[in-house]
């Protein structure tokens, strides 16, 4: 066979047994820790490019959909609903109630709008440019939800103006006094 003994040794070893250390060669275990750091820095910078590809489509997209800006008039919104309700026969005790459920409904409907991407703007905060008003759209959102308020029958002691000014004033009063102190939301 072989005249060197650790040849003939290394051949004759039982099959499955490390082979014997050959003299003068070095076998490291600094080959497999390459090929593993080699591995981990192809994965790491494949997510790399991965999350970066991410981020700019994202940021892409951003850039090519713009949130859209849109003023509501919310003076006028709730000026309209008290003088509705000034001129409607909602008796006292539900004036409270009903004011409450039209805050709720409107904060509810704009904050709907704003989740649909777009930034909403009290019209007094706007001071130029062209903002698209989506009053009129807010209002009849809310004039869907709640139900509208009953006209009050005319009567002899309404038909005298003074006194339906002076009516209409006495519920508008309690209507904004509720709204500035006790009603508003939070």
């Amino acid at each position: 066979m072989s005249d060197d003994p650790d040849i003939q040794g290394a051949m004759d070893a039982p099959r499955g047994a490390q082979p014997a250390p050959v003299p003068g060669c070095k076998r490291s275990q600094g080959s497999r820790d390459i090929a593993r750091g080699q591995v981990l820095l192809v994965v790491a910078l494949i997510g790399a490019l991965c999350w970066g590809a991410w981020m700019t489509r994202a940021i892409l997209d951003v850039r090519a959909a713009p949130a859209r800006v849109v003023k509501v008039q919310l003076g006028s919104l709730v000026g309209n609903y008290v003088r509705a309700e000034a001129r409607g026969d909602t008796p006292p005790d539900q004036i409270g109630p009903r004011t409450a459920q039209f805050m709720k409904v409107l904060d509810a409907t704009i904050a709907h709008h704003a989740r649909d991407g777009q930034i909403v703007l009290v019209s007094e905060a706007v001071v130029g440019g062209s903002v698209p008003d989506i009053t009129g759209d807010i209002a009849r959102e809310v004039r869907a939800t709640l139900p509208a308020s009953q006209p009050a029958p005319a009567s002899p002691r309404l038909a005298d103006p003074a006194g339906q000014r002076r009516e209409a004033g006495d519920v508008e009063t309690r209507m904004r006094g509720y709204l500035l102190h006790e009603g508003a939301p939070q």
